[in-house]
């Protein structure tokens, strides 16, 4: 992980200028002055900056979005919640289904029962999880079972554009 933060990282510092891309703060006196680069950091070596960012990390400070202003960690909090929720749910059910299911492949080991479970499992692990996703919602959601829901548990997390009411 470790790695990977220092890739992004740098190729995104190597990617140039980020306030001559953004239009959220970058106006001609406010860059003119440096008041911009100052804010963001930019007048520091690359180095620094990665360090200052990676200290940032483990203290909580995840910084504060180029694109709308907004702290990192609010907008990436709620998404977390709701990943979490679906992380435990699914844990929940695909456990005991799982030892379910090689319990079963391990009893009829070799035979033809076996065979039909590993090549259902393998179908299964092939498809992309938006497929398998669908056919989730629509088996368990929708005209044949009405077990679960089909919209969201968790609260928050929406995208609340300029649109749409708080």
């Amino acid at each position: 992980m470790w790695l990977c933060s220092v890739l992004v990282f740098f190729a995104t510092a190597a990617l140039g200028d980020r306030c001559a891309r953004s239009s959220a703060r970058t106006t001609p006196p406010a860059r003119a002055g440096g008041r911009v680069d100052r804010q963001l950091k930019l007048d520091e070596p690359v180095i620094t900056r990665y360090f200052q960012w990676l200290g940032g990390l483990f203290t909580g400070n995840l910084g504060e979005s180029v694109a709308n202003g907004l702290p990192v960690g609010s907008l990436v909090g709620d998404r977390i919640v709701n990943s979490a929720v679906l992380v435990l749910v699914s844990a929940l059910v695909m456990i005991p289904v799982a030892f379910g299911i090689a319990l079963v492949s391990a009893n009829f080991r070799g035979k033809r029962t076996d065979s039909v479970i590993q090549i259902i499992m393998i179908t299964a692990a092939g498809l992309p999880e938006f497929v398998v996703g669908i056919l989730l919602v629509a088996l368990f959601s929708t005209t044949l079972l009405h077990v679960l829901p089909a919209v969201t548990i968790a609260g928050g997390g929406a995208h609340r554009g300029p649109n749409r009411p708080r």
